[in-house]
């Protein structure tokens, strides 16, 4: 309830009251409606998972999504998990977004709720939202239980699945954060700059929250702040100019905003992920792709290493700060080897042990899903500045040219048929064995 409401109470003032609580309602719920609208990708991803449970549940859809939501192996559980808990991620990333950046982008600030749960400088609900986003993998682990037990799958295959596919996602989105925090430089001007300083944190947080990294939230320096210290050559200036719009940089020409920075990085990660693993997982073997894929997965370990052991923070040599800050980045260059090192290796290893060839199909339904909400996104986020109804948009473009023939002749599929005017007399089983017999007598 607002202040104006809250106001209006104490001073015993009804007509007062209720005039507070109608300029409230008519203000805040189409606030609401529309940052609802917003979101709406992001509501859609984090559902989808729920609606496939409903789905299978109690026989709703159960013969179209039985076969989806069931897997087999702990192998095939560790691919849901790791995907079903970074498609919660990536919804939780892409509903920050909107709120830290909805003011500049749409003109409009959105509801103080949503801002104080997802936008909060001082990072006190971080792992509030952190916990919500992960509520619907929780269902879907508990259904997968009781439903593995009817389809025969023991829990513990489910449960070594649970630990091994919720810990590669973490060491997964961990480096991906700790990335985004040594290679992310705002960019931004001096007032801006001291306002972001006075304990407030350089970089916002976009998935994990700042205490899993050790990072300051107040003016206390912290272990994990030689993260946001240091600098890498690698340049990143030039991504802020492909988005010369407001709503996408700092003003008036600074480096992309941190949700848009990390998205881009985090895009990058996960796809190149998915780009890895679809050789691998071909019903049909590709031996050739296969060792490509391989070779470029270890050689993209190494590279993302390299860029870690870039890292480097300036200042004076004999600064007690400089060097508790360059011994923390040290430290934090071993750390960052492990995750970097258990996909590097361990991709291979589970493509040797696993049958990857019985890729789990709600695991590349989700991969779709997370690939086409972050797409939707992306072109909402520009597009809904302009009012411009992206989904409806899709499926004009979608439908209508196939509705009026403008593709061609070439798209539609035509099966030629012909009717034979005598009636065929079709062979018994027992007179194809006979021929069968004849035919081996004859030949021997």
């Amino acid at each position: 309830m607002s202040t104006e409401i809250r106001a209006s109470r104490e001073a015993g003032h009804p007509k007062g009251f209720w005039t507070a609580v109608f300029d409230w309602f008519i203000t805040e719920v189409p606030r609401w409606l529309r940052y609802a609208y917003f979101l709406r990708f992001s509501i859609l991803l984090w559902s989808f998972p729920l609606i496939l449970w409903w789905a299978n549940w109690r026989n709703h859809a159960r013969s179209l999504v039985s076969g989806v939501i069931t897997p087999e192996t702990w192998g095939q559980y560790l691919c849901v998990f790791f995907f079903l808990t970074s498609a919660s991620l990536v919804a939780l990333m892409l509903a920050r977004i909107v709120i830290i950046n909805g003011e500049e982008r749409f003109g409009e600030h959105p509801p103080m709720l949503l801002s104080r749960w997802l936008a909060d400088v001082g990072g006190r609900y971080e792992w509030v939202a952190l916990l919500v986003s992960q509520a619907n993998t929780a269902i879907l682990t508990a259904y997968f239980v009781m439903n593995g037990a009817a389809e025969g799958v023991t829990w513990p295959q489910v449960a070594i699945g649970f630990v091994a596919g919720v810990t590669a996602s973490f060491l997964f989105w961990y480096t991906v954060t700790a990335i985004y925090y040594i290679t992310y430089r705002p960019e931004i001007g001096s007032a801006v700059a001291a306002a972001m300083s006075l304990g407030g944190p350089t970089a916002r947080t976009l998935i994990l929250p700042r205490g899993l990294l050790f990072l300051s939230r107040t003016g206390k320096p912290c272990f994990g702040d030689a993260l946001e210290d240091a600098d890498t050559p690698i340049p990143t200036e030039w991504l802020a100019r492909v988005f010369p719009v407001s709503g996408y940089r700092w003003p008036p020409n600074g480096a992309l905003f941190e949700g848009h920075y990390f998205s881009v990085l985090a895009a990058v990660g996960f796809f190149a992920l998915y780009w890895f693993l679809w050789p691998l997982t071909a019903p049909i073997p590709a031996v050739v792709a296969s060792r490509w894929a391989l070779a470029l997965e270890l050689i993209g370990g190494i590279a993302v290493y390299a860029v870690v052991l870039s890292a480097k923070i300036a200042g004076p040599a004999d600064s007690p700060e400089t060097q508790k800050a360059r011994k923390s980045l040290r430290a934090w260059k071993a750390i960052l080897a492990v995750p970097i090192l258990v996909f590097s290796v361990g991709v291979p290893i589970l493509c040797v042990r696993l049958d990857v060839s019985r890729f789990p199909i709600l695991a590349l339904v989700l991969i779709l899903v997370i690939s086409l909400s972050w797409m939707f996104s992306a072109i909402a986020f520009y597009a809904d500045r302009f009012r411009i109804p992206v989904l409806t948009v899709f499926l004009v473009v979608l439908i209508v040219p196939r509705l009026f023939q403008w593709t061609g002749e070439k798209e539609e599929h035509y099966l030629s048929i012909a009717v034979k005017s005598d009636q065929t007399t079709l062979p018994t089983p027992s007179q194809i064995m006979d021929a069968r017999i004849r035919h081996a007598r004859v030949t021997a």
